[in-house]
């Protein structure tokens, strides 16, 4: 039961808003997003993020949060060349 509630949360859309960005390192951010009210994940889960950015060829992709469930942020970190 929980694959098919896991498999329907990736057809849900949310829109997040964009708090701020960091720069690791030479080619890599982290952007913070506010955590909407009753969205959860587990550890290492990923989820299929739509990023509109210049630099970005493909706009929809999946990503891994690097944000803990329990912190008030969504974070994803990726590569930008």
């Amino acid at each position: 039961m929980s694959f098919i509630r896991d498999a329907l949360s990736i057809f849900k859309k949310r829109e997040l808003l964009f708090i701020e960005s960091n720069k690791e390192s030479e080619d890599v951010y982290s952007f913070l997003f506010e955590k909407e009210e009753g969205l959860t994940w587990k550890a290492g889960q990923y989820g299929l993020f739509s990023v509109t950015h210049k630099k970005i060829k493909t706009p929809i992709r999946p990503f891994t949060r690097a944000s803990a469930p329990t912190e008030n942020v969504v974070k994803l970190t990726m590569r930008i060349s």
